[in-house]
């Protein structure tokens, strides 16, 4: 399977120094058919013709889409899907059909927990924006997918907490100075956007750590809730934790300007310079440099510090191999990678 060098949404949006993206995600199922767990062989493969049809019929991914079998990709393939969030880790192996834009900003997925689970992903904190292009995709398959539906409880879902919208949004944030200085403000911040319907995880998503200061927030239920509702709130998460971290960022900055500028070009130094590398320590330094890409402290583009976020994890860095590079062949290859794309920018 082809992929692009860098996806279109890893380029700039709307806040992009402190909201890497936004990610709206809608789940259908189809009138009359079990969920996919409960599906024999034959009945997977007439969910994926039918959504085959729709999709292909719609025109919504027009020629340059494409379209794979999850089974039928390799597992560095397979596994690179997931870090570029175009596939959930946990989503099975057989009868996964995947339909991809070309610019990887659309996503449908075809027998995963649900029938259908459609997805968009765009730069930065524009919520709305991701929620309408889901919500277009939606209603193109509408028109000739029945989705199964009630008056009472909305939108039929595997999971009980996609009941009802079946509409979830989330945005993925870079906090450090939150994190690293500010910790009791981010907790309180942290606990009322929980209190508000929030959910809290990691950059890669349910259950996950976060990694390179990036947290990751989204609606809880999307039951007894309109899709506005949804938006709106996610849209007042988002303006909270931008503003409390460029406060935090500004105030670090007044309180002692040349530890963070020295943060930031140690980080930028050390890309630029290092011969073997983790990726917990690449992300780490990317942290700061996107820092001080934001503060004007050094001139980095913020498309190439999320390009270089998303390409250095383990699949990105063995796909010109048959399998899996040993761990220590994967720390020279993206030291490899990291001191190219940074040479540019030294001081």
């Amino acid at each position: 399977m082809a992929f692009r060098e860098a996806a279109s949404w890893w380029n700039g949006g709307l806040e992009a120094a402190i909201a890497v993206s936004t990610r709206s995600r809608i789940v259908r199922n189809i009138a009359g058919m079990p969920f996919p767990s409960r599906l024999n062989a034959d009945d997977r493969e007439a969910v994926v013709s039918i959504a085959g049809e729709a999709i292909e019929k719609s025109g919504m991914f027009g020629p340059t889409g494409v379209r794979c079998s999850v089974a039928s990709v390799s597992p560095i393939e397979r596994r690179i899907l997931v870090e570029r969030t175009l596939l959930r880790s946990s989503a099975g192996e057989a009868d996964v059909h995947l339909w991809v834009s070309a610019d990887e900003t659309i996503a449908v997925a075809v027998n995963d927990d649900d029938h259908l689970r459609i997805g968009a992903t765009t730069a930065g904190a524009d919520a709305a924006f991701a929620y309408q292009r889901t919500l277009e995709h939606e209603r193109l398959l509408e028109t000739t997918i029945p989705f199964s539906f009630d008056p009472t409880h909305g939108f039929h879902a595997t999971s009980a907490s996609d009941v009802g919208t079946g509409l979830r949004l989330s945005v993925m944030v870079h906090v450090p100075l939150l994190i690293w200085e500010q910790k009791a403000a981010l907790e309180k911040l942290l606990t009322a956007i929980v209190r508000s319907g929030g959910v809290i995880s990691g950059m890669r998503g349910h259950k996950s750590r976060s990694i390179g200061d990036i947290i990751e927030i989204s609606n809880q239920s999307t039951l007894g809730v309109s899709e506005r509702e949804i938006v709106d709130n996610a849209r007042t998460f988002i303006r909270k934790i931008i503003r409390a971290e460029t406060k935090a960022r500004e105030d670090a900055l007044k309180k002692d300007r040349a530890l963070i500028e020295d943060r930031v070009w140690r980080s930028l130094a050390t890309l630029r310079a290092a011969r073997s590398i983790t990726y917990l320590e690449t992300t780490a330094f990317l942290s700061w440099i996107r820092v001080g890409a934001h503060m004007g402290i050094i001139s980095v583009p913020m498309a190439l510090i999320t390009m270089a976020l998303f390409t250095t994890q383990k699949a990105h860095l063995c796909r010109e191999h048959a399998a899996l590079v040993p761990k220590a062949g994967r720390d020279i290859i993206r030291a490899d990678r990291m001191r190219a794309l940074f040479a540019p920018y030294g001081g």
